[in-house]
């Protein structure tokens, strides 16, 4: 079986560590197949992904919190329920937890956390096609590193259709990386 690097983007992460759903499960159900010990896969977290994650991470129990006071999830999206967030203080449990997640990512074996130069006329590039910033950031430092971006983000998947002799890497569904990796 050929070996690939891959970088899995933030929302799928997320589910892994974080959510219950429908969707979740299927994301769950890849990264626990690509962090398997005996996988021959590499995943690679571009240092943007994992700031991205972090901050994730501490918005949506910053969020749980609040809702298990009373709020609803509609009151916290306006500007005062995003103040309220904002000024919201986690627990050291809470916290904790966070660290350890972090910490787990960083010294999986299977996991590479890669800090390289962003290159802001490509970031320029991708914004222009329509990316968002940090989306942008993250394929831009990640492109290089890997084989395969694996998102279930329409957008982001344009990136196949640039045609740029610097854009190395190929963004797939995390559908269509099962059917790589399998």
């Amino acid at each position: 079986m050929k070996r690939y690097r891959i970088c899995v983007d933030t929302n799928i992460w997320i589910d892994y560590i974080e959510r219950k759903t429908k969707e979740a499960n299927k994301s769950k159900q890849l990264l626990q197949l690509l962090t398997d010990i005996n996988s021959p896969h590499r995943l690679i977290i571009p240092e943007v992904l994992y700031l991205e994650i972090m901050y994730k991470l501490i918005d949506i129990r910053k969020e749980n919190k609040l809702i298990s006071e009373g709020y609803s999830s509609s009151d916290i999206r306006y500007y005062d329920g995003k103040k309220l967030k904002f000024n919201t203080v986690l627990s050291k449990s809470e916290i904790e937890k966070i660290r350890n997640v972090l910490k787990d990512l960083k010294i999986s074996e299977k996991n590479e956390i890669v800090s390289l130069d962003i290159n802001f006329s490509k970031v320029e590039v991708l914004i222009k096609n329509g990316f968002e910033l940090l989306d942008s950031m993250i394929i831009v430092q990640a492109n290089s590193k890997v084989d395969y971006f694996v998102t279930r983000d329409t957008i982001v998947r344009k990136i196949n259709d640039i045609k740029d002799d610097w854009i190395k890497l190929t963004a797939i569904t995390p559908k269509g990386i099962l059917s790589k990796v399998i």
